[in-house]
């Protein structure tokens, strides 16, 4: 068993873990909380625990799993920084990914491309094959793999298969797991351009798509896994077809333009790239879902910082030594090449500022028009524009996202 040193966890601990886990208003309070987890954890019977699992959402199939107590977060931190260290995880980056989609378009060809998911990738996960497969390898210690197996065994109580979602090393074990995949799919010859971020996979070939399909299903099955046919998309490009579709959040359309013996006229093809139909129709769920909330309950407050929420952007910090991360309509979708989705939300949002001011004259609200009128100066483009920054704390955040469906 490692000796967990106070800097160490002080350097696992996170902002969020003293709300959640009512360590504290002091900084005396939150030390004292910190030390009583390191005995714990330096204990030689120090054995991990999780809550019972529960559905985030109503409309959700999946179990969402939590540490138990503060240290078993601490512990699970620990064991995904082991995990990333011994087997070199680097999680992908999204931007990058988009980026590298966008130049893969622009080539003077007819392109061929296959979009698809895992189905129900973390709970079709294997998580004890996972488990002897680490322990063969021989990285980890006696101790962390106990640790695992114990996770696994409380994980099976409740669901057959699967990593438990929600945990800081669900993702890290499913990167484990495909990277045998990963590297099988990259190898083959017809494929030039192959990426998966969590189960969202793109793969550009010279071959037939259906053939790649087979190839990714096929190693895919060696893992007890398979596609996801319903959002499976093959582009097979030709002088009457374009390639259009959706990945990661953006959608993604180019148009070639031909001379007159069927050649592309430049050496480059423009690409548009939007927001994906899907994250906007969210986004105008999410909008609705707060004139809803606000019809119940009056809170100009939550209301205003609904909107600001969504038509801004904030920072989120995690911990002293980790950089904040910016998120928000800009920084989500920063690589977008055309804006006109953005008016799209702006006539929305107005339309419900509009139909609420009228509402509140008909029931005789006195001086409704300054609050919808500050109300009316926030508008997706200019947060997209200027990059607009609000602050705004991580629990003020969570506590107006709850009434969100999704």
């Amino acid at each position: 068993m490692p000796t967990f040193t106070e800097g160490y966890l002080r350097y696992l601990m996170r902002r969020e873990d003293v709300r959640e886990f009512h360590l504290g208003e002091t900084p005396e309070q939150i030390l004292a909380r910190l030390t009583a987890a390191q005995n714990r954890l330096n204990t030689q019977d120090y054995a991990i625990e999780l809550s019972p699992p529960f559905c985030p959402h109503t409309s959700s199939k999946d179990l969402l799993f939590k540490p138990a107590r503060f240290e078993d977060k601490l512990y699970i931190r620990h064991l995904n920084r082991r995990l990333c260290t011994v087997y070199k995880v680097r999680h992908a980056n999204r931007h990058a990914i988009v980026r590298q989609v966008k130049n893969l378009l622009t080539a003077d060809a007819h392109l061929k491309i296959v979009r698809t998911d895992v189905r129900r990738f973390f709970r079709n996960i294997a998580f004890d094959r996972l488990l002897e497969r680490l322990r063969v390898d021989g990285l980890l210690s006696s101790v962390e793999l106990e640790a695992l197996a114990r996770i696994a065994h409380f994980v099976q109580h409740y669901q057959t298969k699967g990593v438990p979602w929600g945990l800081s090393i669900s993702s890290t074990l499913a990167e484990i797991y495909l990277r045998g995949f990963d590297l099988a799919i990259r190898s083959t010859r017809q494929v030039y351009y192959y990426q998966r971020f969590v189960d969202d996979i793109v793969v550009f070939t010279t071959g037939e798509p259906q053939d790649v399909i087979g190839i990714l299903s096929q190693n895919l099955a060696s893992l007890d896994l398979r596609l996801n046919s319903d959002k499976t998309v093959v582009i097979s490009e030709s002088l009457s077809v374009a390639g259009q579709f959706s990945y990661l959040g953006y959608a993604f359309k180019r148009q070639p333009e031909y001379n007159n013996k069927g050649r592309f006229k430049d050496k480059e093809v423009d690409v548009s790239v939007t927001i994906s139909e899907a994250k906007i129709e969210r986004l105008e769920q999410r909008i609705s879902e707060s004139f809803s909330c606000f019809y119940s309950d009056r809170n100009w407050h939550n209301l205003r910082d609904r909107i600001r929420v969504l038509t801004g952007n904030y920072s989120i910090t995690k911990s002293a030594h980790e950089a904040p991360i910016k998120t928000g309509i800009y920084f989500n979708y920063m690589e977008i090449t055309d804006t006109s989705q953005l008016t799209r939300l702006d006539a929305f949002l107005r339309s419900r500022l509009l139909a609420l001011r009228s509402y509140l004259v008909r029931h005789g609200c006195p001086s409704p028009s300054p609050r919808v009128r500050e109300m009316f100066r926030y508008s997706f483009q200019h947060g997209f524009s200027s990059r607009v920054l609000h602050r705004i704390s991580p629990q003020r955040i969570s506590q107006i996202a709850s009434i969100w469906s999704e």
